[in-house]
């Protein structure tokens, strides 16, 4: 692009430069669902240290009245998800929708994603399943790729029979119920 000044004796025409930042999707962590938009803090100051290039997208419900899209360019959106109950293919897949979101009417073709804990599992879900072909980068905060040792002990105590001696009775016959454990 360029601008052309006037009112001297020349017109002159200068190179115009502007930075468009990629858009950005942010996964909070296991049990985000039990306080809406308290990732949003970050995201705010993930904006302010690059430099403000953001525009916040608080949600982005497609064909909703009255409910602003995402802006075209430099959309920086946080996804939220019922990590407690849906499983990770339904979270990718919520993901897509809002990546596709993102994209729509901007000159990328990508997004950039950063998950922290369980938000990166589900962003490496996205990345290597639906959303294949739409991350540029990826960034894992506290996430345990490796697994969490915690998970672990309870699937080694569930199998061995140990559970009940871990946990509380109630919550082992509810876990029981529910077909999450083999008593």
């Amino acid at each position: 692009l360029t601008a052309t000044e006037k009112g001297g004796a020349a017109p002159v025409q200068r190179p115009l430069r502007t930075t468009i930042p990629v858009p950005l999707m942010l996964l909070p962590g296991l049990g985000n669902e039990q306080t809406p938009g308290g990732f949003e803090a970050f995201g705010e100051a993930l904006d302010n240290v690059a430099g403000g290039v953001y525009q916040y997208v608080p949600a982005i419900p497609e064909g909703i009245p009255g409910v602003p899209a995402a802006p075209a360019q430099g959309a920086l959106a946080i996804q939220e998800y019922e990590s407690l109950t849906g499983t990770l293919g339904d979270h990718a897949a919520l993901v897509e929708a809002k990546a596709k979101a993102l994209l729509k009417g901007s000159i990328f073709s990508k997004i950039d994603v950063v998950g922290y804990s369980m938000g990166g599992i589900v962003a490496r879900d996205f990345g290597t399943a639906v959303g294949r072909g739409r991350v540029r980068k990826m960034i894992f905060l506290c996430t345990p790729n490796e697994g969490a040792p915690v998970v672990y002990i309870g699937a080694t105590a569930a199998k061995s029979g140990q559970l009940g001696a871990l946990l509380p009775p109630e919550l082992v016959v509810d876990l029981a119920l529910e077909g999450g454990l083999a008593l």
